[in-house]
């Protein structure tokens, strides 16, 4: 049983720094399907990440058959699709673990508004006529 948080699988997967450092991009691929890491700790752009891309990209349209490999237009479109994914996961790392209590403190005020704007709600729709009437009737002086 796999007992890791999602930050801690996320820090073991990612690449260390000793391997960043010796990777160099003209002697191939950072990684393989198989073996597939980003780097978390750095940016979308870094050799690495870039790298990585590709073996996403060049898997992804082999995998998919419906998407011709050899169409530049597609490739770009995966490849800067891939991009924004991995500058999503990498800021969501650095959150997590920077900025945890906080978000969860945000979202707890967040569902508490809802539910105090939403309790109620369908009464107070069904209450409007009758206010609006009362409203004006409270505002016509009586003719007594």
């Amino acid at each position: 049983m796999d007992t890791l948080t999602p930050s801690a699988r996320a820090r073991e997967s990612t690449v260390s720094l000793a391997e960043f450092q010796a990777f160099n991009p003209r002697q191939g691929e950072c990684c393989t399907r198989d073996n597939f890491r980003l780097n978390l700790e750095g940016t979308p752009g870094d050799d690495w990440n870039k790298s990585a891309a590709r073996v996403f990209v060049n898997d992804f349209l082999r995998t998919h058959n419906e998407y011709p490999a050899n169409n530049r237009v597609v490739r770009l479109m995966v490849q800067k699709k891939t991009t924004a994914a991995i500058k999503s996961l990498i800021k969501s790392y650095r959150l997590k673990d920077v900025a945890g209590p906080l978000l969860a403190a945000a979202q707890k005020e967040r569902n508490r508004k809802e539910r105090k704007r939403t309790v109620g709600a369908p009464h107070r729709i069904h209450d409007a006529p009758y206010v609006s009437l009362m409203l004006f009737c409270s505002a016509v002086p009586s003719s007594s």
